[in-house]
């Protein structure tokens, strides 16, 4: 994902169940690449095309409201040359992108396609839950399909990764203790079902009562 988003080969899909950590990787992504992208993230996106430009425009304070679609890429444009000279490319993250309007996606699609110097600008990452990018492209955004270039789904954790992760932020936290037992991971997992989540609140509940 962080090879797709860099070399700004089109729009990237993130997916997955509520709890399986996709808040998690997102902020992970964006630690890596802030010194070489510009990053604006949007997490409303029941918007009109008219809407997110202006929500861009805020985002890299263009100090700009602007009317119309052309104003605002000619007012984009510039920022982008302005971008390349300092080695600056831009991401776009959108979560709960199942809730994206139809009419957007092609909006997105013109984004993605921004080039400047035969080197496109703009790395868009859409987010949102497991089996709606199939729903979508019912909704009619074949058209766009072409742009998409990588699809990535997080599953649950298994009972291994469950018991990688506990010890992992146990790590975290300054402790190399195993504090949980195998049976205690067991039966975290076969509750949460490797929700990470879940995991957190029975881990975190756990700790407190002991």
């Amino acid at each position: 994902m962080k090879e797709a988003i860099t070399e700004r080969k089109g729009i990237v899909f993130l997916t997955g169940d509520t709890g399986t950590g996709k808040s998690t990787l997102i902020k992970m992504i964006m630690d890596i690449l802030q010194d070489q992208f510009i990053i604006a993230t949007l997490s409303n996106p029941e918007l009109t095309g008219l809407d997110l430009f202006n929500f861009l425009s805020v985002r890299f304070k263009f100090n700009k409201n602007f009317k119309s679609k052309s104003a605002f890429l000619v007012h984009l444009r510039n920022f982008l040359r302005n971008s390349h000279a300092i080695n600056k490319n831009i991401l776009l993250i959108i979560n709960d992108a199942d809730r994206l309007k139809i009419e957007l996606f092609e909006e997105l699609s013109l984004l993605s396609e921004i080039e400047f110097n035969n080197r496109k600008m703009i790395s868009i990452l859409l987010v949102g839950r497991q089996g709606w990018i199939d729903a979508s492209i019912q909704k009619n955004i074949e058209r766009i399909s072409d742009k998409i270039v990588l699809v990535c789904n997080l599953d649950p954790l298994n009972e291994a990764e469950t018991a990688e992760y506990i010890q992992y932020c146990l790590d975290t936290a300054g402790t190399k203790r195993k504090i949980f037992s195998d049976n205690a991971i067991h039966e975290i997992f076969s509750f949460s079902r490797g929700n990470l989540n879940l995991i957190n609140s029975i881990c975190d509940l756990a700790l407190r009562k002991g």
